[in-house]
């Protein structure tokens, strides 16, 4: 019922500090129907690491297309359900998977951009680089 509430508002799902930051799109009744999510990085991640690591260790279904990213594309979480893997920092960075997240919301692009940095990163300097696999923009 939640997901379809925050599909129904038009929203999108933000969560924090689970020490492992994802980009999904929740399925309801199918993959890819429900509201996207974001879980922003811890800004220290050294003490309970997490890691995105399929047990088949295989791409899903539908795997986001020129990406460096292995396993993205459509999964079942630990409670069976639908979700759409688009993107994930596992703590094999320099950073440890330790940053922050900042999303743009473009109501005239009707687009949401889900940017996701290392807590090094110096966005002052000319070529600061988010995270492999970042941005996501989605409509």
């Amino acid at each position: 019922k939640a997901l379809a509430l925050i599909k129904e508002a038009n929203a999108v799902h933000i969560a924090g500090d689970q020490h492992i930051t994802t980009v999904i799109q929740h399925g309801i009744e199918e993959y890819r129907d429900g509201p996207w999510a974001f879980v922003v990085p811890a800004i220290v991640n050294n003490y309970y690491s997490r890691w995105w690591w399929p047990e088949d260790e295989q791409a899903g279904a539908n795997p986001v297309a020129n990406t460096l990213l292995p396993w993205t594309g459509d999964y079942r979480d630990g409670f069976d359900n639908r979700i759409s893997v688009q993107a994930y920092a596992n703590p094999e960075t320099r950073s440890n998977g330790a940053g922050f997240g900042c999303i743009r919301f473009r109501p005239a692009l009707e687009t949401v951009v889900f940017e996701c940095w290392p807590r090094e990163a110096d966005l002052t300097q000319p070529g600061a680089e988010q995270f492999v696999g970042w941005p996501v923009v989605v409509n």
